[in-house]
């Protein structure tokens, strides 16, 4: 599943709309995962919620994040 998100501004912030709206009992636990996993590794590898408990970290500006490193998730 990560490995098809493409690494991009755009879809860094259509992800972390899409994980603060959707309820968790309407997506599985992988669909969560892949979410926090790609939110955390394309923004500052930091995990925050701000007062309304949504993730609230800004895109980061790699050159090149490896958000699906497979060895290291496995």
């Amino acid at each position: 599943m990560l490995s098809a998100w493409p690494v991009s501004e755009s879809h860094f912030y259509a992800v972390r709309a899409w994980t603060a709206s959707c309820p968790a009992e309407w997506t599985n636990a992988l669909e969560r995962a892949a979410r926090t996993v790609y939110s955390t590794g394309s923004a500052s590898t930091l995990y925050r919620v701000n007062a309304s408990g949504q993730f609230n970290v800004s895109y980061g500006k790699y050159a090149n994040p490896t958000v699906c490193d497979e060895d290291n998730i496995e």
